[in-house]
């Protein structure tokens, strides 16, 4: 990613809908805000792959913990 403005911008736009995703996933509050704060964990560490959405993360993360059946 770029700066860290850059970065803060992201999680201010997208952390509630990303966390609205995760819950409905999850239906646990505690589970979406882990899932939600691993899929930014994974965006500041540059590790997004090309052509991969903020919510496929999610799905993903959701899937390889079992938060989704």
């Amino acid at each position: 990613m770029g700066s860290a403005w850059d970065f803060e911008g992201l999680v201010a736009r997208y952390y509630q809908p990303l966390y609205q995703f995760a819950f409905s996933l999850t239906r646990a509050e505690a589970d979406a805000c882990d899932l939600t704060q691993q899929t930014f964990y994974v965006v500041s560490a540059g590790e997004l792959r090309p052509g991969l959405s903020l919510l496929s993360l999610v799905r993903l993360h959701a899937r390889e913990c079992s938060w989704e059946d």
